[in-house]
């Protein structure tokens, strides 16, 4: 019984040792997936995509800039929130609000796109947004042979088994 407990722990370390480990890596970045939506858009292309404006103002060289605002008050209570997820350019974001009023603090989010005389975007900036698409990717470089190297240690621990427990050339 004694050989028996320590082969499945053995076992057990062994399958242990062979989890891969991962990381998230960034696929876009914020700075990159913004250009996409501003480098050749037309005004009419954001406002299809994101809806009028909150606001716009004068950029001072015959355009303007679009503002979408997105700030919120946030209130920290001892009571219920309630939280949405909406997507924007993809992404999820989440917004909280609460139900009972203790400490209330504002969240800064704006996406600001500024539209030249032509109708075409030029430059952004975004406030509270981090739009990086990330993917969790395995860090194992040599997957298939690794896995190989498992399957034939697995199958040797199971034919070292029955020689452990039962002995080999015992009379």
């Amino acid at each position: 019984m004694k050989k028996l407990l320590l082969i499945l722990l053995c076992v057990q370390i062994f399958l242990s040792s062979c989890m891969s480990t991962g990381e998230w890596i960034i696929v876009k970045t914020h700075e990159e997936v913004m250009d996409e939506q501003c480098d050749n858009k037309t005004k009419s292309e954001i406002l299809i995509k994101l809806g009028a404006p909150d606001r716009s103002t004068d950029d001072g060289n015959n355009g303007e800039i679009l503002v979408f605002d997105n700030s919120y008050t946030k209130t920290y209570t001892s009571g219920s929130s309630n939280t949405s997820i909406y997507e924007i350019f993809g992404v999820p974001v989440a917004s909280t609000k609460t139900s009972k009023t203790s400490i209330d603090g504002k969240i800064e989010k704006e996406i600001l796109f500024y539209i030249n005389e032509n109708n075409e975007c030029y430059h952004w900036k975004t406030k509270g947004y981090d739009f990086s698409n990330k993917e969790y990717i395995d860090v194992e470089e040599n997957t298939k042979e690794s896995a190989a190297i498992a399957i034939l240690i697995i199958g040797a621990i199971a034919i070292s088994i029955p020689i452990l427990i039962y002995g080999v050339g015992a009379h």
